[in-house]
């Protein structure tokens, strides 16, 4: 299959699972290109994936094209001397989208970029926004190719309230396929209105081959070490784990925490930090590369990912970042938030708390940080349970198995 990914900016360095799917279609033969904007800095640091499989030189950039208006212009012209009736049909069939809100220049340029590239066998869109995208293409061109929307947590949280809500509607009617990826999304979709026979769940994951398991213990008078994988960001609950980090007390006064990641909340979580008094317990590690996460994950005994709902209504997917840390053997303390509970099983592979509650977040802390005994056993059966349901090699042969069966139905 040619399958054409329709992202936003492209490439991100925090949206590592769709550069997961983009090679996994890679390795097992399939073709793949990519719609999308050129990302906010074209010199920051990227995965060293989107240069060994060539991923730039697979992307249309379709927002934004290198040239500008004149290069929409110049594409159109072409498109005018060689399909002279078609093309100013299609540009006709723009103009309903500004009764919508919709940039006709934009849209244009997006149509315009999928009439010039290679012709896709199925359109896989990240994130409903851009299944919307793509869904104004389709028409614009009245275009057969099927269209797959993944739903991945911001687009079914934060931006319904942002939105009518009939914004999906046109999407839900023509799009042949949604993929949330947890029964939680899977149910807000049903909520507002998708068809249940267009849905089926499709899980993001892991390559497990990638983390090895290590079973955890500590060292007679040795700290807990605690570990986030995190962008710094409301949702992500750093707040509410730093509070609950100043309450441990004498249960665990050693403990520390390692957060790895980077964002825009950093500066007020540093001096959040300070002033709660946690300077040298508390460690803001930065962005790092896969392989220096692995070994602070190795380092490490307990994950912890103290999810929230964000005032604007930002809500977690299923965070890559909870698999990682159970796929080498980490014990889990997080929040009952969205997706969390499909993966994470309270008592078994870790502890659930209520959101943005320092005083039981503090406690499940406590009483993991004093029971290493448990460690082991709730580390193994999380392992368990990311190579059998959130394994990426399965999720990949299974994603091929989706596509092809859309294919195979619309030709």
């Amino acid at each position: 299959m040619r399958v054409a990914f329709v992202v936003g900016s492209f490439p991100e360095i925090s949206e590592t699972f769709i550069l997961d799917q983009m090679t996994g279609l890679i390795d097992r033969g399939h073709e793949v290109m990519i719609f999308a904007r050129p990302p906010a800095d074209p010199n920051g640091r990227r995965h060293a994936a989107v240069d060994e499989y060539g991923l730039v030189q697979r992307t249309w950039y379709w927002d934004r094209p290198r040239g500008g208006r004149g290069a929409v212009l110049s594409r159109t012209g072409s498109l005018l001397l060689s399909h002279p009736l078609r093309t100013v049909a299609e540009l006709g069939r723009c103009l309903p989208g500004l009764a919508r809100g919709a940039n006709l220049v934009r849209l244009w340029s997006r149509a315009s970029m999928v009439q010039t590239a290679p012709t896709a066998d199925v359109f896989f869109a990240q994130f409903g926004t851009n299944g919307v995208l793509a869904q104004q293409v389709r028409d614009i061109l009245r275009l057969r190719v099927p269209l797959v929307t993944n739903f991945l947590g911001y687009d079914l949280s934060q931006l319904l309230r942002q939105r009518r809500p009939d914004f999906y509607a046109r999407l839900f009617a023509r799009g042949e396929l949604m993929l949330p990826l947890s029964n939680f999304f899977r149910e807000r979709l049903l909520s507002i209105g998708c068809p249940s026979d267009k849905i089926r769940i499709q899980r993001i994951g892991v390559d497990t081959a990638r983390f090895a398991f290590r079973e955890r213990t500590r060292a007679a008078g040795a700290p807990t070490r605690f570990v986030s994988l995190s962008r710094l960001v409301e949702k992500k609950g750093l707040e509410t784990g730093l509070k609950a980090f100043a309450l441990l007390g004498e249960g665990a006064p050693s403990a520390t925490w390692d957060i790895v990641g980077d964002g825009p909340l950093r500066p007020q979580l540093e001096e959040m930090c300070r002033a709660l008094a946690l300077t040298g317990r508390v460690v803001f590690r930065g962005a790092m590369p896969r392989e220096a996460v692995r070994e602070v994950l190795d380092e490490s005994h307990i994950l912890l990912a103290p999810s929230v709902t964000a005032a604007n209504g930002d809500q977690e997917g299923t965070p890559v970042a909870i698999m990682e840390g159970m796929a080498v053997g980490l014990p889990v303390v997080s929040t009952l938030h969205s997706g969390i509970p499909e993966l994470v099983q309270d008592g078994v592979t870790g502890l659930l708390v209520p959101e943005r509650d320092p005083e039981a977040l503090a406690r499940a802390l406590r009483q993991l940080a004093t029971a290493p005994e448990r460690w082991g056993e709730m580390g193994r059966r999380g392992r368990a349970v990311v190579e059998g349901e959130y394994d990426a090699r399965l999720l990949g042969d299974r994603l091929v198995e989706i596509l092809s069966d859309v294919v195979r139905r619309q030709s």
